[in-house]
């Protein structure tokens, strides 16, 4: 994915913003007939000249209204509805609002919407912001190589809003360094939609943090905090707080506990509930040692949900020697999706009895794995297990080449190329 060629179309569109698009009429027939792979002569012969066509996508004339008529017939396209829908962008900006709050059935019926207007992109940007609210990572990513390299037929809105949901895909599939690239394309769009801000200040905080960027990203935090605070979107605002905790948790626990102490679990939302344990846990852990059931009771068992995950994977790791605890956790991890691949390996580990297996087990999956998602907790867990056992069994050489395989990894996660 070239990221350099996809920011240079966002300035370009940047730059352009003070055109007056009031009358979309000329981009909605050029991207139409781009999506067709129609050239301009193919459309306008027995019509118009193609000179004349041109001037018409081009925004350079007003168009006489039976040619206009005749080219939509003939790349048969609703002509009246296609160009409203661009002249105001309230359908898509309609479709991110129900994207913010997680509305499913609101971007289903809006996705149905915008399909019956034939326009192949626009489908697909639906079709994306839908599978990533779903969790269909694999149908989201097959989009993405298809919307992505489309971007000089959309408007700076449009492109702006792909760019983002791209990277929020990637972050969430624990791409954290295309995440941070996709969103590094936007650096020199500044006035953007404050939804759109919003989203991109608020993942551009979490990647940076993911990929030990913290100095760089408390920017981001301010300026999402801000937005989410003045347009009233009181989910995010606690998405974004608990973040911030979870993020603290390893360098300040103590300051971690404080804050809990003035957010009781009872304020939280099903959505957020499992973050806050795995919170919880991280300042706490021995709550996950005294108390393991109640507080997998207390888990909302999502599939798709990382922070379940995560908190299941706490527990199990401090619950190694509890056969009957680990044979609970088991039920929740027979039918992972693939991005949760890496919390099996780690079930798996901790239910060999022989040293020898689990070396072998760490050695050859459980560390690639955590690898190639691009995860440091795994990484630094499964390599420091790693580690101790090759001490003990005298194997210096081989101790000291995974810890530097563990410090190359953690920090080309936060070497950025650009």
């Amino acid at each position: 994915m070239d990221f350099k060629k996809i920011k240079k179309k966002i300035i370009d569109k940047y730059n352009r913003k003070t055109v007056n698009y009031s009358h979309y009429l000329g981009e909605v027939l050029k991207r139409k007939r781009t999506e067709l792979s129609m050239t301009q002569e193919a459309v306008s012969h027995g019509i118009c000249s193609v000179s004349y066509l041109s001037k018409i996508e081009n925004n350079k004339m007003s168009p006489n209204s039976l040619f206009v008529r005749e080219i939509s017939d003939r790349m048969g396209i609703d002509l009246e509805a296609y160009a409203q829908t661009f002249e105001d962008t309230n359908v898509l900006k309609d479709a991110l609002q129900a994207f913010y709050y997680q509305d499913v059935l609101k971007l289903e019926q809006l996705y149905e919407n915008v399909r019956a207007l034939n326009h192949d992109t626009m489908t697909d940007l639906f079709r994306l912001l839908l599978s990533n609210l779903r969790g269909a990572y694999v149908e989201s990513e097959n989009l993405m190589k298809t919307i992505l390299p489309g971007m000089n037929n959309m408007d700076l809105f449009t492109s702006v809003t792909t760019v983002i949901v791209a990277a929020i895909h990637s972050y969430e599939t624990r791409q954290y360094r295309q995440a941070y690239n996709l969103l590094w394309t936007l650096d020199q769009c500044e006035s953007i939609d404050p939804m759109l801000r919003g989203l991109e200040s608020m993942y551009a905080y979490y990647v940076r943090q993911k990929i030990g960027k913290k100095n760089n990203s408390a920017k981001h935090y301010e300026v999402a905090r801000r937005i989410f605070a003045e347009y009233n979107y009181p989910k995010k605002l606690t998405s974004l707080h608990l973040h911030r905790l979870y993020f603290l948790a390893e360098e300040d626990p103590e300051e971690v506990k404080r804050q809990f102490s003035i957010l009781p679990p009872s304020c939280l939302d099903a959505e957020h509930r499992n973050l806050y344990q795995v919170i919880r846990l991280t300042v706490c852990p021995e709550d996950a040692v005294i108390d393991p059931e109640n507080v997998l009771f207390d888990l909302q068992a999502n599939p798709k949900d990382e922070w379940f995950y995560r908190a299941l994977s706490i527990l199990m790791i401090f619950n190694r020697k509890n056969p009957a605890f680990l044979k609970k956790a088991a039920p929740h991890l027979e039918d992972v999706s693939e991005p949760f691949l890496v919390e099996k390996s780690l079930h798996h580990s901790l239910t060999i009895a022989d040293e020898k297996g689990y070396k072998n087990l760490l050695r050859d999956i459980c560390f690639p794995m955590a690898l190639a998602k691009q995860e440091s907790f795994y990484i630094q867990y499964f390599t420091n297990e790693l580690i101790e056992i090759l001490i003990r069994e005298a194997r210096y050489k081989e101790a000291h080449s995974v810890m530097q395989r563990q410090k190359d990894a953690l920090e080309e996660m936060a070497t950025i190329q650009t």
